[in-house]
């Protein structure tokens, strides 16, 4: 007797028998509460970024064809969006199509790529700027009785919109050499996980809002992770390359030109190769435990070598383009063994002397004697 009714055109006797078969199911067999929106011009508009459930339904019309549901939006030139068709009914296979005008006859981007009762889920790649229309019909076979016919529909900017970007190229902080299949993420943008290419180059998007702090992460087989903290930049390129270090080794130390000097000797200090990056270096001389243990930071000011700043508490960043850290005659200085100190830090970290840095110390030593 059911399916007999069932099969009669008229829409409230289909309603009503098919309302007796269900027994508390999410949604019924008739319109929704968004109906009327079977053409463009009845188009619901559809707020971009709302995640609040609006549920939809694809009915049988009072002529016994399918529904179709019509919204409409509008697209910011250069933005990606992500159209969802979510919470399907186990009774349709939705099928989405997008239109540039409300008079188009034909769709210039669809989505049918799953099956009955499985959500719809595609993204759209750049469009010019303005309104643009969406059709969700049903594509399944037509059954009797159709009961699970409800979907809920999303229209999403990507997280990868373009506020700005990161990127660099990831080497071995030894020899140069660029480091391939490298992780990479940031905590600016979780959902944006890169790897470095063959020649070690990454790029990834940053989605902070200007002058926002963030962490950069780095890892790979073989070398020590890396986290540096930045500052992101609304819409420019951020550029940060990332040194890492093998596992179990540290920078060359800084070598003195002689192991031992006397007075009228030139005392020559160079640096092994500093790769920039996301990284702060800082070169420091220790005097002879004899002369009171004095510590001194080499900072190198532009155009100008040999500034050694007695350590206070807060050491100054080597900030020097060149491999000569010290080159100054040995004049007055007292007598004993001095060491030579380079520590290599994760960038904007607030305790570089925290003990956890002070394993990437390398030092070295020499000696004046009358």
């Amino acid at each position: 007797m059911e399916k007999i009714i069932c099969k009669l055109t008229v829409n409230a006797i289909y309603m009503a028998m098919c309302v007796l078969s269900i027994n508390a199911l999410p949604a019924l067999a008739f319109p929704d509460i968004y109906e009327p929106d079977n053409t463009p011009e009845e188009a619901n508009a559809v707020v971009i970024g709302d995640e609040t459930p609006k549920q939809h339904t694809l009915h049988q019309t009072e002529n016994g064809d399918k529904d179709e549901d019509w919204f409409k939006f509008y697209v910011m030139e250069g933005v990606e969006y992500d159209v969802k068709v979510i919470s399907v009914g186990s009774d349709i296979d939705v099928v989405v199509g997008l239109y540039d005008s409300p008079d188009a006859k034909t769709s210039i981007d669809a989505s049918d790529a799953t099956a009955i009762g499985q959500d719809e889920i595609f993204s759209l790649s750049p469009l010019e700027e303005g309104i643009y229309y969406l059709k969700v019909r049903d594509n399944a076979k037509s059954t009797v009785c159709r009961k699970n016919i409800q979907y809920e529909l999303l229209v999403l900017r990507r997280p990868a919109i373009k506020m700005g970007e990161l990127k660099g190229t990831v080497t071995d902080a030894i020899s140069g050499e660029p480091i391939k299949d490298a992780l990479i993420f940031t905590t600016c943008n979780t959902s944006d996980t890169s790897f470095s290419e063959k020649n070690g180059d990454y790029n990834t998007i940053l989605n902070c809002k200007d002058g926002k702090a963030f962490e950069l992460t780095a890892k790979v087989d073989g070398y020590k992770p890396l986290t540096c903290s930045l500052t992101s930049i609304e819409i420019l390129t951020l550029i940060r390359n990332i040194p890492l270090l093998p596992n179990g080794k540290n920078l060359p130390a800084p070598t003195p030109s002689q192991s031992v000097y006397s007075n009228g000797d030139k005392l020559q200090v160079t640096l092994p190769n500093l790769f920039e990056g996301c990284v702060d270096y800082y070169v420091a001389m220790g005097y002879p435990p004899e002369a009171g243990s004095g510590l001194f930071i080499v900072t190198k000011p532009a155009k100008k070598l040999n500034d050694l700043t007695a350590f206070t508490g807060s050491p100054l960043q080597w900030n020097g383009s060149g491999n000569v850290a010290i080159d100054m005659p040995i004049e007055d200085m007292p007598l004993g063994i001095y060491t030579l100190y380079l520590l290599r830090t994760p960038e904007g970290v607030a305790e570089p002397l925290a003990d956890k840095h002070l394993e990437n110390v390398s030092t070295s030593t020499f000696e004046v004697k009358k």
